[in-house]
């Protein structure tokens, strides 16, 4: 048996431990990977969140006064959309290295050119550049997440957990990274203030995406890391094989009666697939197909709505209605960096909750909601329209319209959002099969997408 053949079956049979822990990886191989995915979380939505967090300056001192945080914001979620799309009609449906060095590169470059294309161009193209910008950063996010998912559920520990509270703390890096610079270094309230606000900032992504590199050539280098790549590379040739001998089969149907059987026969005795048993019906299965699309998209579809409702009720409100709409009885400095902070925080707490299960089964096993409670639940979510318009809707209220009020309504909108997120994609990898999870990785973005860009886009008649 060749190395490559020995690394996947020994993946593919840590794949199939069903004890909770992780075979084959060793606690510094665990701290690895989380340390990888949280950094690849990072980097998949550090961009939409530095965008969001300066898009209010930007519009005051470059697109004189024009507000484009939901057009920009939009740009992002439609590449984010087209790479599933795409990941979808022509992807091998599994884990690829190429995906995670795309990625990267993509961000990488885009980080580096944004600032000056941005703050040194005329208005008109200034606009049309951090709109082409954002589309590229989307298509970064749109491969880390479509390929980043699936491959993180095929390790022996299911790290999808960690992609998702990364995406968190992005918001809450972005958050601390303009506090502290807003309030010692740069003056916001100027031009030249935002110019230096702005190298800072995605000069920090830039690097971020560097050490994202680095911590993947890293792990390339351990065996539990290779596994799934290498399952899927056998897969692949396995599939090109049962093509090519579905092909010749087609086209023996034309021969004599007699040639037609011994062909008939000679390709059932090749192509005849080796049956194990399935883990949830116990009968016996080709175990390289995939079960009907219908079956398994039913098992992963509550979950996929979920995903696609929360980040629907949350688009629609924040940030257009709250914190930018909203009418406040007091004037605080860098009022929108706070209230960005303050829903990066609950955000990131929220995509963590769930992982708490992990750490304390007996005291925290309740936050991974049952599976059939979470689309009701995730409704309930609509509650926050009704305080969300109340701000954006009256004036000089002494409740409705105080900061600290705006404060705890947003803590818990992005608890709950974090929350749901986190549940959203674990639930929708491991209700389905490994073989499925290259199909529901990128459903699961898309739905987002569409979420997204729908919340986004009704915002604006408001």
């Amino acid at each position: 048996m060749s190395t490559i053949e020995e690394r996947a079956v020994a993946a593919q049979q840590m794949s199939k431990a069903d004890d909770g822990k992780a075979p084959g990886m060793s606690r510094s191989d665990f701290v690895l990977a989380a340390s990888f995915f949280l950094i690849a979380g990072v980097n998949s939505l550090i961009a939409w969140n530095v965008t969001l967090n300066l898009n209010p300056y930007f519009s005051t001192h470059c697109f004189s006064g024009n507000e484009w945080g939901n057009t920009l914001l939009a740009m992002f979620q439609l590449a984010c959309m087209c790479i599933q799309i795409y990941l979808l009609k022509f992807g091998s449906g599994g884990a690829k290295k190429s995906y995670f060095f795309f990625a990267g590169i993509v961000n990488a470059i885009t980080f580096t050119i944004f600032t000056p294309l941005v703050v040194y161009l005329p208005e008109s193209a200034a606009v049309a550049c951090m709109h082409i910008c954002c589309f590229f950063l989307g298509i970064g996010s749109g491969v880390l997440q479509g390929g980043g998912f699936p491959y993180a559920a095929s390790l022996p520990y299911n790290f999808c957990g960690f992609i998702s509270t990364g995406q968190g703390l992005a918001a809450i890096i972005a958050f601390i990274w303009n506090t502290v610079f807003a309030f010692t270094l740069f003056d916001l309230d100027t031009r030249d203030g935002l110019v230096a606000m702005a190298w800072t900032s995605y000069g920090f992504a830039a690097v971020l995406s560097l050490v994202y590199f680095a911590l993947f050539l890293v792990i390339l280098k351990k065996p539990w890391a290779q596994g799934p790549f290498e399952r899927q590379a056998l897969e692949d040739v396995a599939a090109k094989e049962k093509a090519v001998q579905k092909a010749e089969a087609k086209k023996a149907e034309g021969d004599r009666e007699a040639q037609y059987e011994q062909q008939d026969g000679n390709v059932f005795a090749v192509t005849a697939p080796t049956s194990i048993v399935d883990e949830e019906s116990g009968v016996k299965v080709d175990g390289t197909e995939k079960r009907p699309a219908r079956v398994f998209l039913r098992d992963a579809a509550p979950h996929l709505l979920n995903i696609g409702l929360t980040f629907f009720i949350t688009l629609n409100n924040f940030p257009k209605i709250g914190p930018v709409g909203w009418n406040y009885n007091q004037q605080v400095n860098n009022h929108f960096i706070i209230m960005f902070g303050v829903f990066a925080l609950g955000d990131v707490t929220g995509r963590f909750f769930p992982d708490l299960s992990q750490f304390s089964p007996k005291y925290f096993s309740w936050t991974m909601i049952p599976p059939k409670l979470v689309v009701p639940l995730c409704l309930l979510r609509s509650v926050f329209y009704v305080p969300f318009f109340l701000g954006y809707k009256l004036e000089n209220t002494q409740v409705v319209n105080d900061f600290w009020f705006y404060v705890i309504i947003m803590l818990l909108f992005a608890f709950t959002q974090g929350w749901f997120c986190t549940l959203g994609f674990v639930y929708s990898m491991t209700s389905v099969r490994e073989s499925e999870r290259g199909v529901t990785g990128p459903l699961s973005v898309l739905c987002l997408s569409v979420g997204i860009l729908a919340g986004l886009y009704l915002a604006l008649a408001y």
